[in-house]
């Protein structure tokens, strides 16, 4: 609060605060709109406007509170904007705003008064001089001052380090780091950096062009329009007719201006006009030039292929000069058309070289087209190629069969006396493997030399039927002949038919077999393949590369009877292919049972070797070969072959469980391998019936539904069908083992049985009194144990099947013994009773419906006890028996397992 002189008080209120510009930076005259707190009251309230420490009051607009318009004065560099009003004083500013000032040269547009007297007076005097742009640009383009305090560099110095370089910015040899260091070597780098900002700016303003200059200096123009109409109107009025009429000087002055401008550009006009009239005879010269020069030009891109060039310039030679009359004209343009002649035949030779790429071809052919060569030149390639191509496929079928024919002879070094070949089995695989058989690498070779060939043959054909060849400018020059374009399809024909019939020669003979002894001769006679080749393991690769041979000629859309006999090869290979694998696949599945190690593992409760994964591993490597195709007698064929593979492992089974071991010695020596399991360490015959077994289960149970779904998965169909015909092969297979290993296991169990109950001429109407359970009962016990230990030790899983038939069988014989007796006495029956109870009660868990009717049909035989003290002597004996076999007949009852 502030008293005043006349008693009044007044509320002091807070400085003005500014807060935000635009623009933030601007030469001087620009306006600003200023943005901020308690900027004043009113206008008379705002009493001072400093910008960059200017006082810009007068040119100042007040708005409101918070928004002041002003114009700059000459401010230069970086600086606060100061507002003071009466009510709040002197204010403080949040922003700076940046001043810089814009050069105006003589020909640059300008909305304020510039003094040209330092620039252009001097200059006008000078008209004999050629006007150079120089003083026209900007002395300072940068906008920066420099004093020249503190330089260190003279212009001696600068002229000794840039003897090449320039100060002159139009100049083709400026020089900018002199320019630098002659004008601004005391500028620091924020001041470089700010000339850069101003440089583009001032090259953007000037690039906007007259309307822009106008738009943004339209108040000064008005101003000007105003004063200079307020001007002419004071000068008719005040005007006097007579020599000193302020017009009449006006008027001659404009006149001086105009002819001092005239002299000022009539060097640089008069210059033009000469550079004109020069280019127009250089031009003139340059079109004779271009006839003298050709002959040496020719020979030069001869030599160096441009042939496209040599034919456009002789198109244009000729177009010019073909007609002329001059003397000399015609001498040189005879030159040029002998150079032109032999042009012509090295073309035509370099056409018949071969192999050459498309595009050479074709270059080739235009370029005789265009120089008018006699005769059909396409043609003629086409011709040739097409020998050529045939030449090829033939001479690699002679180069294969002569390596196929050397290595057969080398391969007679390598039989001993006896007539086998010195390599096993595994060394013969891994050799083939990396070594494939001559017809694949034959294959390989004639795949290379149509995919590479065949196409560019094919293309340059059809360009050549299609006329485009012999096009020049959208035009065709020739007509193409129909017979040749048909005739051009039968050479492409015949090429196919040479290809599929050469691969026919070596991989599917029985193809061929109609066709004329001579002809077929010409394909090839390969040596046929024995069955332990293994160079059927190669089909699989051979067809992949015939098929993507088939794929390529189909996306070049070649004729379909050219592609037919391609197609029907695919077709032949991939069912050769099936057969042959399935047909490998069956050999090895059977032979699987010389590569039995007898090495037991457990899987799903029941002992297996390696056999049935082996059996597993070689179906689907088969599969992953194999991909049926859409043939309903292929797929047949596959259906059959697929069953007779599945069904070949119970086969390699059969032998490997039923043979004798001096068979399986002298096999395993045969066929070349190494003897893996030694005569001594061969489980038993019952063992082995067991083990293989639960391989036989295993594979019905778990591989043969897996294989199922796989040859599902790859399109096989009828599988169902295959499957059960397959699963009774097995289930055949597991009753004739299983059948032959209860007879061996039970024969011996049965056969003591009579010989145990009527040891020691025991007579059921004569015995005194009974003995208890006698030993021929335990025996038979521990008989079934052995049984049970050996099929535990293998298979658990059998456990139960196995011991059910065996007591089945104990069962019967019992029966038939009970049967046979002639009578019974008390202690006779009271015996028999005791020892039938003792075998039903200990066999227990094996029984079935046909061993309890056996047990019961033995005790009908058997008088009944009647009386207490032989019913209480039973049950003691009975538990006494059991008491004492208690450990033995916990084999059988898995409550005893439990109670341990």
């Amino acid at each position: 609060i502030s008293d005043q002189p006349n008693g009044k008080v007044r509320m002091k209120r807070e400085p003005p605060k500014v807060t935000g510009l635009s623009p933030k930076e601007g030469p001087p005259g620009c306006k600003v709109t200023i943005r901020g707190e308690n900027l004043g009251i009113n206008a008379k309230d705002l009493i001072g406007v400093s910008i960059c420490g200017v006082n810009c009051l007068l040119s100042s607009d007040w708005i409101s509170p918070s928004k002041v318009i002003c114009r700059t004065g000459p401010v230069k560099g970086k600086g606060d904007v100061i507002l003071t009003t009466k009510s709040g004083g002197v204010g403080t500013c949040t922003v700076t705003f940046t001043g810089y000032f814009v050069s105006t040269g003589p020909l640059q547009g300008s909305a304020i008064w510039v003094d040209e007297s330092t620039t252009v007076d001097g200059r006008l005097a000078a008209v004999h001089r050629t006007s150079s742009p120089t003083f026209l640009e900007d002395d300072n383009p940068l906008g920066l001052a420099d004093d020249g305090s503190g330089s260190q560099l003279t212009l001696a110095d600068l002229q000794e380090m840039f003897s090449q370089g320039s100060t002159n910015l139009v100049s083709e040899d400026f020089d900018a780091v002199r320019f630098l260091l002659e004008t601004h070597q005391t500028s620091s780098f924020e001041d470089l950096k700010a000339g850069c900002q101003y440089l583009k700016r001032t090259s953007a303003q000037r690039s906007e062009g007259p309307l822009a200059f106008m738009k943004a200096n339209v108040s000064a123009f008005m101003d000007c329009q105003q004063s200079l109409t307020a001007m002419h109107d004071k000068f008719l009025k005040d005007d006097v007719e007579g020599e000193n009429s302020i017009c009449e000087s006006l008027e001659n002055t404009l006149e001086k201006c105009n002819h001092k401008a005239g002299k000022l550009f009539e060097d640089v006009l008069n210059r033009k006009d000469k550079a004109d009239s020069t280019r127009n005879a250089l031009n003139v010269l340059n079109r004779f030039k271009f006839l003298f020069n050709l002959p040496i030009n020719m020979e030069r891109n001869i030599q160096k292929g441009d042939y496209e060039i040599v034919v456009t310039d002789y198109e244009r030679a000729k177009s010019l000069f073909a007609d002329t009359e001059v003397e000399v004209f015609k001498k040189v343009y005879k030159e040029v058309e002998s150079r032109i002649d032999g042009l012509r035949k090295q073309l035509l030779e370099e056409l018949m070289i071969l192999p050459s790429t498309l595009d050479q071809q074709k270059d080739l052919i235009r370029c005789l087209t265009s120089l008018v060569s006699s005769g059909d030149p396409a043609w003629d390639c086409l011709l040739n190629q097409h020998k050529w191509l045939m030449g090829l496929l033939s001479q690699c079928k002679e180069d294969n069969l002569q390596l196929e024919k050397e290595d057969g002879d080398k391969n007679w070094e390598g039989i001993t006396k006896q007539g086998r070949v010195k390599t096993s089995h595994h060394s013969s695989f891994d050799s083939d493997k990396f070594n494939p058989p001559h017809k694949v690498t034959f294959l390989e070779d004639l795949v290379e030399i149509v995919e590479e060939d065949l196409p560019d043959f094919w293309k340059l054909g059809s360009a050549y039927c299609k006329g485009e060849l012999y096009t020049t400018g959208g035009k065709k020059d020739r007509s193409v002949d129909a017979k040749k374009e048909n005739l051009f399809k039968k050479k492409l024909t015949e090429i196919c038919r040479q290809f599929a019939y050469l691969v026919r020669a070596a991989f599917l003979p029985q193809t061929l077999v109609k066709l004329p002894h001579d002809e077929r001769k010409k394909f090839g006679v390969w040596k046929e393949d024995n069955k332990q080749d293994s160079g059927s393991a190669w089909l699989p690769h051979c067809v992949r590369i015939v098929r993507s041979l088939y794929s390529l000629l189909a996306s070049l859309e070649l004729p379909a009877v050219s592609l037919e006999y391609i197609q029907n090869l695919t077709l032949a290979m991939r069912s050769h292919c099936m057969m042959s694998l399935f047909q490998q696949a069956i050999q090895d599945i059977k032979a699987l049972h010389h590569r039995e190690l007898w090495c037991i593992q457990l899987e799903e409760n029941s002992g297996i070797t390696t056999l049935p994964l082996l059996f597993e591993n070689i179906v689907m490597e088969t599969l992953q070969l194999l991909k049926l195709f859409k043939d309903v007698a292929v797929q047949k064929q596959a259906s059959r072959l697929s069953a007779e593979m599945l069904k070949s492992f119970a086969t390699c089974l059969d032998e490997l469980t039923f043979k004798t071991d001096v068979e399986a010695d002298h096999h395993m020596d045969s066929v070349g391998y190494i003897e893996s399991v030694s005569t001594d360490n061969l489980p038993s015959m019952e063992e082995r019936l067991v083990i293989v077994l639960g391989n036989c289960n295993y594979v019905a149970n778990q591989v043969i539904p897996r294989l199922k779904e796989h040859f599902v998965r790859h399109g096989y169909p009828d599988m169902k069908r295959v499957e059960k015909s397959v699963q009774l092969a097995y289930s055949e297979l597991d009753d004739k083992l299983f059948e032959a290993y209860t007879e061996q296991k039970s024969d011996p169990v049965v056969g003591l049985l009579e010989q145990g109950m009527y040891a020691g001429y025991l007579d059921w109407k004569t015995l005194d009194r009974p003995v208890g359970v006698r030993s021929y009962v335990k025996e038979a016990i521990c008989n079934l144990i052995s049984i049970h230990a050996e099929v535990y030790a293998i298979s658990p899983a059998f456990i139960s099947r196995m011991m059910t038939k065996v007591v089945e069988s104990l069962a019967e014989e019992v029966c038939r013994l009970i049967s046979c007796a002639e009578g019974f006495n008390n202690a006779g029956a009271i015996q028999a009773r005791l020892e039938l109870l003792a075998l039903k009660d200990s066999l227990l868990s094996y029984g079935n419906a046909a061993s309890n009717s056996s047990f019961k049909e033995a005790f009908n035989f058997i008088p009944s006890v009647n009386s207490a003290r032989d019913k209480k002597y039973l049950e003691e004996e009975l538990n006494t028996f059991k008491s004492n076999m208690r450990l033995q007949l916990m084999c059988f009852n898995s409550d005893a397992f439990d109670s341990v």
